[in-house]
């Protein structure tokens, strides 16, 4: 029997601002372990240690002049309780990305009118006061008896957009916009709490909500450091829900397939598979038992994964679904506050982004997806340009094109900006190439565009074989060109030698001449 069984509760936000969330998940279980931080040592803290630890911190700030207060982001449990802190203070979050280099930090913080950063260690190169978490407890103010209340249209943080084009913007969000979770919520029939591992920086505001959810469900939460130790603390964690992105996804699926076939037992497993669908379309689910052990040599997957960032392969959905690992494919933008649609345990269906949030609403206006709400960003900081541009009336206008079916499950086929239009009027999305490119277990990754009026792909191939990667490339492309329309085919390609650039949510960063941008 799954141990994740179904979807629960309400999908609007039990609280209006995310202070009075933090406050309803702390006083709900405080002798509950909240978060494990994976370093070195591993330490544990209950939730009455967090709101302890979150209103010392925020009594500090409360008393500091400083209004807009970064915070670089390294993923341990001392940098969740500042993220939550400034915002538990009544103050304006930057939550910044750890590995940026210091020219784009001091860009952001002039940008951002930052007026304080806070961190791991006090850097002096900031064009900004900087405090160490060790040293904030030294300054004046007195901790926090109490949670303090805030208006829920109240600023809460400015969070980068991710730029897939080069240029990051700051996306103001309200106190009431970081109330809305992401609300994967599941009822379980396990003896203890729900493990959840986040790997993700938290300076993404996907990563922040995740952490949010899983605080107001009662979780315990591993923070892993890094996504380089991925694998090692999801050995060690064995969690039983985890938020990936596609890149994982496909990593995961390419590890698991290269094993088996190096074992032999690929086409053992492939039989297994089909025997265990024709049993599910009979109403018999063992896939949980069939495919224990292939999930515990991959590195104990968990039961339940939720996917966002970009859109994954339906071929990889299925493949997990297969072998008994449920993942939700989600779909939200930093101006969302996270999500607009999602896939549920009682409503997935692959190849969709899942049906539209009850507190939002989606239209399709000449194939493009907007959305209102109230989980709509604001304003792009010091930005009314860029703002009045982006919304028509109340209407957020996303950027990428998409479809709604009968049922009203939401479709993503690519983005506005990335569209090829052809010399004969066709219009082409790139990105349906680039997932039909790196369904191929030869291609890693792809870019498709535009080159002189036909189009042209970029590929990296990092699978070794014996056949050549010229060869792989043709073998591919030509697949592709065989059923697809003819003004959908790919008329030339070149090889990489190294993967793609890509943007801090591992996307692949699309080059853009200056008239596009």
């Amino acid at each position: 029997m799954s141990r994740i069984r179904r979807l629960s509760g309400t999908e609007a936000p039990p609280a209006r601002t995310i202070t009075d969330m933090l406050a309803q998940a702390c006083a709900s279980r405080p002798e509950q372990t909240a978060f494990i931080d994976m370093g070195e040592p591993e330490q544990r803290f209950t939730y009455a240690q967090f709101r302890e630890d979150l209103l010392a911190a925020a009594g500090k700030l409360q008393a500091l002049a400083a209004r807009h207060i970064a915070v670089v982001c390294d993923g341990s449990y001392t940098c969740v309780v500042h993220l939550y802190a400034v915002m538990v203070a009544g103050k304006v979050l930057i939550p910044l990305d750890a590995q940026l280099p210091q020219e784009d930090v001091a860009t952001l913080l002039t940008r951002f009118d930052a007026d304080l950063v806070l961190g791991p260690q006090e850097d002096r190169c900031h064009p900004c006061p900087a405090i160490s978490w060790e040293t904030l407890p030294d300054t004046p103010g007195q901790p926090l008896t109490q949670w303090p209340r805030h208006e829920p249209d109240a600023p809460a943080c400015i969070v980068c957009t991710s730029g897939t084009e080069g240029k990051a913007r700051g996306v103001l969000l309200t106190q009431y916009n970081m109330a809305h979770t992401n609300n994967c919520s599941v009822v379980n029939n396990l003896k203890r709490p729900v493990r959840q591992m986040v790997y993700l920086s938290l300076h993404h505001i996907f990563t922040l909500l995740v952490v949010t959810t899983a605080l107001q469900q009662g979780h315990e939460i591993y923070l892993s450091r890094s996504v380089k130790y991925f694998v090692r603390d999801m050995e060690r964690v064995q969690p039983d829900i985890m938020t990936t992105i596609p890149m994982i996804n496909e990593m995961y699926r390419s590890r698991i397939l290269a094993s088996l076939r190096r074992s032999g037992q690929l086409e053992k497993v492939q039989k297994l598979i089909r025997l265990s669908n024709a049993l599910l379309r009979l109403g018999i689910d063992l896939r949980t038992l069939l495919f224990r052990q292939l999930r515990e040599k991959a590195g104990r997957l968990p039961q339940l994964i939720v996917t966002s960032a970009a859109v994954s392969q339906p071929d990889t959905l299925r493949f997990y679904q297969d072998i008994g690992v449920i993942v939700l494919q989600c779909y939200g933008m930093t101006e969302t506050t996270g999500s607009i649609a999602t896939n549920t345990l009682l409503n997935n269906r692959i190849g969709s982004v899942g049906k539209p949030k009850d507190y939002c609403e989606v239209r399709i206006v000449d194939g493009e997806i907007q959305v209102r709400g109230s989980n709509v960003f604001r304003e792009y900081y010091g930005d009314p340009a860029a703002t009045a541009k982006v919304f028509d009336g109340e209407w957020l206008r996303t950027g990428d094109l998409g479809r709604l079916d009968h049922d009203g499950y939401l479709f993503i086929t690519g983005r506005r900006k990335n569209l090829i239009i052809l010399d004969s009027g066709e219009n082409v999305s790139p990105e349906e190439l680039e997932q039909q490119l790196t369904a191929d277990p030869a291609i890693a990754e792809a870019l498709v565009r535009e080159r002189q009026g036909r189009i042209h792909a970029e590929l990296y191939i990092s699978a070794p074989s014996e056949i050549s990667p010229d060869e792989l490339a043709r073998r591919c492309v030509e697949r592709i060109n065989d059923r697809n329309p003819a003004y959908k085919r790919i008329s030339s390609w070149d090889l990489r030698d190294e993967p793609f650039e890509k943007n801090a949510s591992m996307k692949i960063r699309r080059p853009y001449d200056e008239h596009n941008d």
